[in-house]
């Protein structure tokens, strides 16, 4: 995705993103429709898996490109079918892989994480953050300050502040 952009550029940095989960070797990306959605999520509920999320750059003026994976540990809580339901009618599942979101509230379908918050949520900062320094690509000030409720990531700290 990135480098097709960068082609229609004469400058500037493109960055790319695709996420999925991995659930024992069985890749989920985005739902299709809602009947998908509800087999994700029943399969999901209850158990571990990972999310990977890809980070592509790519320099519009010299074509120097750069991709990246950043892997989060996820537990599912044990949700009931009707949550489920109330979850699909409500289009929370719309864009994202796996058919959840760890921020998507009442749903809250996340027990635990180990890594990235932010990786779960689609984007990790602390990766994005590494991948600009590592292409000389200076940052004019701190991405964090303070983000109430969100438990960042060390890496997301060190590298955002």
């Amino acid at each position: 995705k990135a480098k097709v952009s960068a082609l229609r550029l004469n400058a500037g940095t493109v960055i790319g993103v695709h996420t999925v989960v991995d659930l024992d070797g069985v890749v989920f990306g985005k739902p299709t429709d809602r009947d998908t959605a509800a087999d994700m999520l029943k399969c999901l509920r209850g158990r571990d898996h990972r999310v990977i999320t890809a980070v592509s750059m790519v320099d519009a003026s010299y074509g120097q490109d750069l991709t990246k994976c950043q892997v989060s540990q996820v537990t599912m809580r044990d949700y009931v079918v009707d949550e489920i339901r109330e979850y699909i009618c409500s289009e929370g599942f719309v864009d994202k892989a796996g058919s959840y979101g760890i921020q998507d509230v009442p749903f809250s379908p996340v027990l635990d994480f180990r890594g990235c918050y932010l990786n779960v949520v689609g984007l990790p900062v602390c990766l994005v953050v590494k991948m600009l320094r590592q292409l000389r690509i200076s940052l004019m000030a701190p991405l964090v300050a303070d983000w109430p409720g969100i438990s960042l990531c060390s890496d997301c700290v060190k590298h955002t502040s």
